[in-house]
């Protein structure tokens, strides 16, 4: 009897301890598949801060080539603006050439020179007047150049006839002959026929240039 009740004892025991054995193992493989989900969960975060992490500095990237463009844009557009300018002044400069303007010095009282930049045979009608050679109410009516005679055809208003006639042979001589020989170098002629208002120009002094006249020394 009493063999009976130890042999119960150690089969319930035996029972109890598997069951134990089997409560721990359900337990470790619980916390071992919780363990596995932490695990891709964080696995999935890193990844997905990767990802986060690639679009941005992807993004960076596009944003610097962009800029980058930009201003390779605005260089070239500038270069551009540049080349434009530098065209148009040398267009300008091209339209320009040096003459010899004649003039009575002030201060000496002989006859000069001055070299300017002219584009026209206004420009140089102007520089005339500030030489004092013509007054501003002298103006210039029409020009005319003849390259196959090598001659050209100047005709101006009353008030330069009546300044030249108002001075004597000296003074007549000089501001003809400063008009001559300037417009004479300036277009590389050799004579130059005198109009007032379209008529034949005629001096105090009786002198008539109804022809072509050389050039002046004096």
């Amino acid at each position: 009897m009493k063999k009976i009740k130890l042999a119960g004892v150690l089969l319930l025991t035996a029972v109890l301890m598997v069951g134990c054995g089997n409560q721990n193992d359900s337990s470790t493989s619980g916390q071992n598949e919780e363990d596995s989900t932490t695990t891709a969960a964080d696995n999935n975060a890193s990844a997905s801060d990767n990802t986060d992490s690639s679009k941005d500095t992807a993004n960076k990237t596009q944003a610097q080539d962009e800029d980058e463009t930009l201003d390779e844009s605005e260089q070239i557009s500038e270069n551009d603006s540049k080349d434009a300018d530098n065209e148009e002044n040398d267009t300008e400069e091209e339209g320009q050439r040096e003459v010899s303007i004649y003039y009575i010095d002030e201060e000496s009282g002989e006859p000069t020179s001055e070299n300017i930049m002219i584009t026209d045979e206004n420009d140089i009608w102007a520089a005339l007047q500030e030489k004092g050679v013509l007054t501003d109410d002298c103006e210039l009516l029409g020009f005319d150049v003849n390259e196959e005679e090598k001659t050209v055809s100047i005709n101006f208003n009353s008030a330069l006839g009546d300044r030249i006639r108002s001075f004597g042979t000296t003074g007549e001589t000089e501001i003809i002959g400063c008009l001559v020989n300037t417009y004479l170098d300036a277009y590389n002629c050799d004579g130059a026929k005198l109009l007032e208002e379209g008529k034949t120009f005629e001096t105090s002094s009786g002198a008539n240039f109804d022809g072509i006249t050389g050039r002046i020394e004096f």
